[in-house]
C-alpha cells in the first residue's frame, strides 16, 4: 500500500484519486485552495434545543443541504509525510440527490485533477494525462465499493452530523458523560455495515470523534467564540492502511449550491475512457 501511494503520489492527481478510493477512505476531502486568503469558519444553521440530543443532532444535519469548502490536505504514512496541497470542494444532499465535485490545484492554481460523482457513476479528469476515467465501483485495500455508498461515506466528513441520521435507528445507542470538563454524547450504531462510535459536546452539538474499525476522525472546532462554527481541522487515521493527515480548513460556504449548479455539469468529462 505505502509503495503504491509513494508512485501516485508522483502525481497529485493520483495521490487524490487514491485517497478518494478509501474511507472510511473518503475522509480527507474538507479542503480547498491555498489561494484563497483564510477566512473565519462558518456558523451553522441554528437549531432549536429539544432536550434531545439525537433529535438535535438530527436538526442540523437536515439543514445543511450544500457545503463549498476550500483549504489544504496534509498526508503521511508509517514511514513519509508528504507536502500538503490544495482543493476545493462542492457537495449537495438532500433527499434523493447527491452531488460531488472535488478539483485539486498546484503550485499558482493549476488544475491536476476534477472529480466529479453523483449516486451512479464517477469521473476523474486528469489534465496533465489528457485523460478522462469513468466507473460505478472504486477499488480498496479492503476490496470494493460503489460510488454510491462512497458518496454517503463522504457525507460523514462534509456534514459531520450526517451519521446520526443516517445510521440504522434499531442499532443505536446513546448515552452522555462529563469528560475534559463538559459534557459528551456517545452514541453508537451501523452504518452502510460498519460499526460507528460517535461523539459530541452536548451543549454545542459539535462534533469531536468518529471512531470504527477502520478509521478514527477527529474535529477541531472553528474559532474558541463561535459554539456552533464549522471545524476548523479534521484529522483522522486509516488503521489498516497506515495514512493519516490532516485537514485544514479555509472557506466555507453552507447551502449556497443546488444540483443543477453548472459546478455538477459533466460536459468536460467527455469523451470518456472506462476506469
Amino acid at each position: 500500500m505505502t509503495k503504491l501511494l509513494d508512485l501516485f503520489l508522483k502525481n497529485r492527481c493520483h495521490a487524490f484519486i487514491l485517497i478518494v478510493l478509501g474511507l472510511f477512505h473518503l475522509l480527507f476531502f474538507l479542503t480547498g485552495c491555498s489561494l484563497f486568503k483564510s477566512q473565519p469558519v462558518v456558523q451553522m444553521p441554528p437549531v432549536k434545543r429539544t432536550g434531545d440530543p439525537i433529535q438535535d443532532i438530527r436538526t442540523r444535519a437536515d439543514r445543511i443541504r450544500s457545503i463549498e469548502i476550500r483549504g489544504r490536505l496534509s498526508i503521511r504514512t508509517r514511514t513519509r509525510k508528504y507536502p500538503s496541497f490544495s482543493v476545493a470542494i462542492w457537495f449537495y444532499s438532500h433527499s434523493e440527490r447527491l452531488n460531488l465535485r472535488i478539483r485539486g490545484s498546484g503550485p499558482l492554481g493549476v488544475s491536476v485533477f476534477d472529480l466529479l460523482a453523483d449516486r451512479q457513476e464517477a469521473w476523474i479528469y486528469v489534465p496533465r494525462e489528457g485523460k478522462i476515467l469513468k466507473g460505478n465501483t472504486f477499488f480498496t485495500s479492503h476490496g470494493s465499493i460503489g460510488v454510491d455508498a462512497a458518496i454517503q461515506l463522504m457525507e460523514i466528513c462534509l456534514n459531520p452530523w450526517s451519521p446520526v441520521r443516517n445510521c440504522s435507528s434499531t442499532k443505536k445507542e446513546y448515552m452522555a458523560e462529563r469528560k475534559d470538563g463538559r459534557m459528551v454524547a456517545r452514541i453508537k450504531c451501523r452504518f452502510l455495515g460498519h460499526d460507528l462510535a460517535l461523539s459530541y459536546d452536548l451543549s454545542s452539538l459539535e462534533p469531536l470523534t468518529f471512531d470504527s474499525s477502520l478509521a478514527t476522525i477527529s474535529f477541531r472546532a472553528g474559532d474558541s467564540d463561535q459554539a456552533t462554527s464549522y471545524p476548523r481541522e479534521i484529522s483522522f487515521n486509516l488503521k489498516k492502511d497506515g495514512i493519516s493527515g490532516t485537514l485544514k480548513v479555509q472557506q466555507v460556504k453552507v447551502n449556497t449550491i443546488s444540483p443543477d449548479s453548472p459546478i455538477f455539469e459533466r460536459s468536460i468529462f467527455s469523451p470518456l475512457k472506462t476506469m
